[in-house]
């Protein structure tokens, strides 16, 4: 297979069935945790490293100070993050400001932003040109 990473194969709750496909699939990333909530969901798939990407969604973890703990855990396991986001503008310029802060997210292997939604990719980089705010208004 050519693909650089395959996103929640399985039933984001099957800590054994990630790892029985990681074992199955050498060479291809595995990436999930998009359902997850909280750090002590993370843990036991970072110990155990299912994951070659975790993907937390601040919306579902809880929000961005546990996000923020949850990228952290993994960097410390060599896990890269690519937060996972979908849904209001909040959430996305939330996401997006946490993201700024993050090393770079693996490239799709043809980026194409706005047609290939949710993936949306701009140079491998995220740039936030406002400052730190959610207090912005939307309308």
């Amino acid at each position: 297979m050519d693909l650089v990473w395959f996103e929640e194969p399985v039933n984001a709750q099957d800590l054994e069935a990630y790892l029985q496909v990681k074992a199955a699939l050498p060479g291809i990333a595995i990436a999930g945790g998009e359902n997850l909530r909280t750090r002590y969901e993370f843990q036991p798939y970072l110990a155990q490293r299912a994951y070659d990407i975790v993907q937390p969604d601040i919306m579902h973890c809880g929000g961005i100070t546990e996000m923020a703990r949850i990228a952290t855990m993994a960097n410390a396991s060599g896990i890269q993050v690519n937060p996972h986001v979908w849904g209001s503008p909040v959430m996305i310029a939330a996401t997006l400001h946490l993201a700024s802060t993050l090393p770079p997210c693996p490239p799709a292997r043809v980026a194409a932003p706005f047609l290939q939604e949710p993936v949306m990719e701009f140079d491998r980089t995220v740039s936030c040109s406002l400052p730190p705010s959610l207090a912005r208004p939307w309308f």
